[in-house]
């Protein structure tokens, strides 16, 4: 017997499936997977000899009904695995570092349009000295922005320990290697652990210059 999606076919009589409900030809169709040893290939005339259609029109539609929940499962599945937080806590990582050095640029742009003695050497300033110039400021704007940046810098600081944390549960051996941080970025940069277990080690090398 050879099974199908959409029935059985058993000395040349076909047997259609009791069911056109998607979840429950999802079901047939992983079990069939998981037993099938090799694959059959058919035309969609199979299925209407089989009397589960009566025309292609209408064996695409119930086909494309079950690919779409196939893929709705299978992407519900992914967005659930641990790596996936992963990947996206190291996107927001860098977002938060995109926004506290705009917002901290931007301010030192605006403090020395106010301060003409505010010299080219304190306009390259980054990251905490930066902010604790603003902060010093007599504008109260100003002051407001440097400490709203100064709290996002600590919101990024436990963002990166968590990342860290959760790198070395799910990659324990890259964590050891190059560091949490670091195994977390090589992951996004990847799209997922799949993908970057499958990479040859020339690629990782130019994607961790990258980073």
């Amino acid at each position: 017997m050879v099974s199908y999606w959409f029935g059985d076919v058993d000395g040349g009589v076909c047997t259609p499936c009791p069911s056109r409900e998607p979840d429950f030809l999802s079901d047939r169709l992983d079990r069939i997977i998981q037993t099938r040893e090799r694959h059959t290939p058919f035309s969609w005339e199979v299925a209407r000899e089989c009397g589960f259609v009566s025309s292609r029109g209408e064996y695409v539609a119930l086909l494309r009904s079950l690919a779409l929940l196939r893929v709705e499962k299978e992407l519900r599945r992914v967005s659930q695995l641990p790596e996936m937080e992963l990947v996206h806590m190291v996107r927001m990582l860098d977002q938060i570092d995109e926004a506290i050095n705009l917002l901290t640029g931007r301010a030192l742009e605006w403090h020395a349009a106010k301060d003409p003695s505010f010299s080219r050497k304190y306009r390259e300033l980054q990251g905490r000295r930066a902010r604790e110039l603003l902060a010093g400021s007599k504008n109260p704007v100003l002051v407001a922005v440097a400490t709203e940046t100064a709290h996002l810098a600590e919101v990024r600081t436990a963002l990166s320990r968590d990342v860290a944390a959760l790198a070395e549960k799910v990659m324990p051996n890259s964590s050891v290697l190059v560091g949490g941080v670091v195994a977390a970025r090589l992951l996004s940069a990847a799209g997922g652990l799949p993908r970057l277990a499958r990479l040859p080690a020339a690629t990782i090398q130019v994607m961790g210059a990258r980073l």
